[in-house]
């Protein structure tokens, strides 16, 4: 199937029609409330969320542009181009070029000690690019689409709302707030998704679950926190979720979840469990004795009964989450994946 020429003459080619789902886990989209040919433009291209989202996004009456910067990736019904996101001029031609209807900004500095050590440098990539991005979007009416982090939270008890107040305890967390309230302040369309997440990787990096998974199935033990809760969720379904908001006209600020909120621990004993791996691997350990240089925010799960409620769904539990992890390796999806990520870095 030809899509008509987007943008400097580009045509897009799709190879029929993606349904939107992950199986266990079911999100999809309602293809009769798609405007004719929707372009939207997806920051942070080659990351666990933009190439995870990108797959999942794919449909005939979509335009998908995904940016990345020092990491090349290729993937069925997307244009990939290369930006760097720190040259507010070259980012902006862009944008003027691609004439998006929504921005997915998932580009971001998200190595917490990283952010803590060089805190000049995360400041720029994940504050000054979300207020560059959004004068753009203010200028030419888009939709705006922030993911943002439950790290905004100090951890102290847990089950935090929407409305809850932020009290960051890091600087990578500090950042993720002030891109929170620059795009609040200066936008009426816009959506912030707060979650954690897990999944497979384009790059040849690790998420949280893969870097469980890979220590186990070497055999070599881990150690896991007690002492800190979250309710992450797997990246496909994150995806279908942030699809269904925008169809549906979302807006404002909402909680992604899974509804079983899990220590780091037991998360651990959960995935050698889905994968038949030895739990005895496992050992107990808390996060406030480990030598990490940014603090840490201990319960940070998230309550996400508004955006249930507003999409009319039940959200998934971790063990089917991890089910479903499971299931997209089994069924060559990660294969895919990594075959997407051309392996160079950009200079």
């Amino acid at each position: 199937m030809q899509i008509k020429p987007c943008c400097n003459g580009v045509t897009l080619y799709y190879s029929g029609t993606i349904t939107v789902t992950n199986m266990g886990f079911q999100v999809s989209p309602s293809s009769d409330i798609y405007s004719e040919f929707d372009h939207w433009v997806v920051t942070g291209a080659s990351g666990l969320l933009g190439a995870n989202f990108l797959r999942v996004a794919a449909h005939p009456k979509r335009l998908l542009t995904g940016i990345f910067n020092k990491h090349p990736l290729a993937l069925p019904g997307t244009r990939t181009i290369h930006a760097d996101l720190l040259c507010s001029r070259q980012i902006i031609d862009s944008l003027d070029d691609l004439k998006p209807n929504v921005i997915f900004h998932f580009a971001a500095a998200t190595n917490v000690d990283w952010c803590q050590a060089h805190q000049d440098e995360a400041t720029k990539m994940n504050v000054d690019v979300t207020h560059n991005l959004v004068n753009w979007a203010e200028l030419n009416g888009c939709l705006f689409v922030l993911m943002s982090t439950d790290s905004i939270f100090d951890g102290v008890t847990g089950a935090y709302i929407e409305t809850s107040t932020p009290h960051p305890c890091n600087h990578y967390a500090a950042t993720k707030w002030q891109a929170e309230q620059i795009v609040i302040d200066a936008l009426d369309e816009y959506l912030v998704v707060r979650a954690n997440i897990f999944g497979w990787n384009a790059q040849n990096k690790l998420s949280l679950a893969e870097w469980i998974l890979t220590k186990l199935e070497t055999k070599q033990e881990i150690p896991g926190f007690i002492d800190t809760t979250f309710a992450p969720l797997l990246v496909n379904t994150l995806s279908g979720l942030l699809i269904r908001m925008v169809e549906q006209g979302c807006r404002g600020v909402f909680h992604a979840a899974s509804t079983t909120p899990i220590s780091k621990h037991e998360f651990a004993l959960e995935t050698a469990r889905t994968f038949n791996l030895s739990e005895r691997l496992v050992l107990t350990a808390k996060l406030e004795d480990s030598e990490l240089l940014a603090p840490r925010p201990l319960h940070t799960w998230l309550c996400a009964d508004k955006l249930a409620h507003h999409l009319k769904i039940d959200l998934p539990t971790i063990r089917q989450e991890l089910t479903q992890f499971k299931r997209l390796r089994d069924t060559g999806y990660t294969t895919t994946l990594k075959y997407a990520y051309k392996g160079s870095v950009v200079t």
